[in-house]
């Protein structure tokens, strides 16, 4: 239950014997000082339990009813399993922030038999219990896109896990203090906050009423746009304090419906602790005037793309008094992707206590690599260490390159190698363009775009045929197709390329947001091809003007770039001023640059590495390295040309020669070897 202590609250059998399934092992004894009511918890053995999953599962075997419905029944079960009654006006209340009436009839009655009959005796002391059905109900009623715990236009939110959120806390919540979460949703972390602060409170003799109200009026805050969301925050609180002391009072609790980035009177700069997990929403979920306020307000969102949880770090921190901590839940991408470099730019402006990995199952069901962020709203000393996985390091030392990539176990010789070629390199977007292949955004690549061509018709994967069209019918490859050096191999695969589909979608109704971009990109006689899901960088070279999904990047030559004229000291002369792609493929294949960008990037392949646009426009070349003619370029083409011949002892030890040519070139080129 919300927030409650292992030993504060009971399901009472003699309560709900009417519903038979909360009845199963309603068993327990106190062991902390007994509160006027006596209400105690399960003594059931300890395990993760998954209330997300029990709920979905729950509803996916009933008929769809309104979010309400399900979230009131759940509420009245509760309140009724209390060995005690809780007061009917916070279920009322409850019902009155819904909208809707609460009862026993109709869809309630259903709703209530149905969890009761579903749910084990477990899940009814899961303090996530209630929002995580909010969420699964709104979810069954087909509310894929809302206007979720941000007001915006995103993918259903995901609350954390009450063991996650209680450690949290733990680590951060020490004495008497102010603990505030910007975006509490159903209140999860004001729960753990509630139960650890009224724990304390009772450790030093403080009457259990007392405790639970001084905590409740001084020591928690929250808000969310998310109104269902805050009176489930509201209804939990008070029924953890009454479980926990008997408190039937209606106490002042310090929740908003609010937008926590706008201002907010009652808590600027009163915060000891900032706690969450703040919403991860890319600017593609806002609406222009909403991204143009917040780059007008928030560094974070000043340039590059937006995420909405690197907003909400920079907001945490201004909430919070001088000396206090933010304690947030955030992807591990915060830490190297070039879009977030004006958070970290923020972050080491302060102390950071610790980055500390979570497991991915930590979050059951998402693709998600989090972490667990720690800062202290103070200038870090000069010699301060950060607590990262693999030990400490000094906080001065953990930023690398230009884009302070929070890089802790850089080897020295790989460090240096990344400082010099940021030191004398230049960026590869200031000659070459770099572009994305053909997407169609949200839904699975339409059947009836992709094909095959037979004799002269067009085949398309949903079984359409029509006229093969050379001017509308491509070729097409994705990234199982790019291999180093390698010419494409083309798996025969064919693409309707109409520029019409972006504006008429395949399956009309359905989110499309094809982007099939410029066909110039593609039909071009010279281009380089990168892989854009890998562990490291794999390029090669088409002269077959393919075009591509979006699995692979597209590199050429910019418009006009010319190299600039010859130094009097270049160390690899060549007549030509124009710019070579196999020497800019060089580079991308030698384990010289793979080494640069897994340091500077952190994409080593735990889930779904990436190479991003951004990274790959920032690698530091050298441009009389990409001369036409010059050493580097004829490395390249020799490189391409062995690729393409057959397997052969022979060929494999020319092509090692030839990689070891270029490894060596690099190496000598930035200044690493005499």
């Amino acid at each position: 239950m919300g927030g409650t202590s292992r030993n504060a609250l009971r399901v009472s059998a003699t309560r709900v014997n009417r519903e038979p399934a909360l009845a199963l092992a309603a068993t327990a004894t106190a062991t902390a000082p007994a509160p006027r009511r006596h209400a105690k918890v399960l003594t059931a053995a300890f395990r993760p339990l998954r209330p997300g999953r029990l709920v979905r599962e729950l509803l996916a075997s009933n008929a769809p009813a309104a979010p309400h419905a399900w979230v009131l029944a759940a509420a009245r079960l509760r309140l009724e399993a209390l060995s005690d009654p809780a007061p009917e006006r916070w279920l009322l209340r409850l019902a009155e922030r819904f909208g809707a009436p609460v009862g026993h009839d109709g869809e309630q009655q259903r709703c209530s038999g149905a969890l009761a009959r579903g749910l084990p005796l477990a899940a009814w002391n899961a303090p996530e219990l209630l929002g995580e059905l909010l969420l699964a109900a709104r979810e069954a009623a087909q509310a894929s896109s809302r206007d979720g715990r941000a007001g915006r236009q995103s993918e259903p939110c995901v609350y954390t896990p009450f063991e996650l959120a209680r450690r949290m806390i733990g680590s951060l919540l020490v004495g008497p203090r102010r603990t505030l979460d910007p975006a509490c949703g159903a209140g999860i972390f004001l729960l753990a906050a509630f139960e650890r602060a009224f724990a304390r409170r009772r450790e030093t003799g403080q009457p259990a009423e007392e405790a639970a109200r001084r905590v409740l009026e001084h020591e928690l805050a929250g808000c969310d746009l998310d109104p269902h969301a805050v009176a489930l925050a509201e209804f939990e609180l008070r029924l953890a304090a009454f479980a926990a002391s008997g408190l039937s009072d209606d106490v002042p609790l310090a929740l908003y419906t609010a937008d926590a980035l706008q201002p907010l009177p009652e808590l600027e700069t009163k915060a000891d602790i900032v706690v969450g997990n703040p919403p991860y929403v890319e600017g593609r979920g806002l609406s222009n005037a909403q991204l143009a306020a917040l780059r007008k307000r928030f560094r974070c969102a000043s340039r590059g793309k937006v995420n909405l949880f690197a907003v909400f770090v920079e907001r945490g921190l201004e909430l919070l008094r001088p000396g206090g901590v933010l304690g947030f839940v955030l992807p591990s991408t915060f830490q190297r992707n070039e879009r977030y470099r004006a958070l970290r730019e923020l972050l080491l402006e302060h102390t950071l206590e610790s980055i500390e990995p979570l497991e991915g199952k930590a979050f059951e069901g998402r693709v998600v690599e989090p972490v667990l962020l720690r800062v202290r709203k103070q200038p870090p000393a000069r010699a301060w260490r950060v607590h990262l996985p693999g030990g400490t390091v000094q906080q001065r030392q953990l930023p690398l390159g230009p884009s302070l990539r929070f890089c802790d176990a850089t080897a020295a010789g790989l460090r240096e190698q990344v400082q010099l070629m940021d030191r004398h390199g230049v960026p590869l977007g200031d000659y070459f363009e770099v572009r994305d292949g053909i997407s169609t955004g949200f839904q699975p690549f339409p059947k009836r775009l992709l094909g095959a061509h037979h004799a002269s018709r067009f085949v398309a994967d949903d079984g359409t045929t029509v006229t093969f069209d050379p001017a509308r019918h491509v070729r097409i490859v994705d990234g199982t197709e790019v291999r180093p050096f390698a010419p494409v191999a083309w798996a025969g695969r064919w693409f309707e390329y109409d520029k019409r589909h972006e504006h008429e979608p395949p399956h009309p109704g359905r989110p499309f947001n094809c982007q099939l971009r410029e066909r110039a990109i593609f039909d071009r006689a010279e281009k380089l091809l990168t892989r854009q899901t890998a562990r490291g960088l794999v390029a090669t070279v088409d002269r077959e003007r393919f075009f591509v999904r979006n699995s692979v990047h597209v590199t050429y030559v910019k418009e006009g770039a010319l190299l600039p004229p010859l130094a009097e000291r270049d160390r690899f002369p060549a007549p030509s001023r124009a710019v070579s792609l196999a020497a800019l493929c060089a580079c991308l294949n030698s384990a010289f640059y793979t080494r640069y960008f897994l340091a500077v990037t952190g994409e080593d392949g735990a889930v779904f590495p990436q190479v991003h646009i951004a990274d790959v426009k920032r690698l530091p070349v050298l441009p009389g390295l990409l001369r036409e003619g010059a050493p580097l370029a004829a490395l390249g083409e020799e490189l391409l040309a062995l690729h393409a011949r057959p397997d052969s002892a022979e060929r494999e030890a020319e092509v090692a020669r030839a990689r070891a040519e270029v490894e060596a070139l690099l190496q000598a080129a930035f200044g690493l070897l005499d």
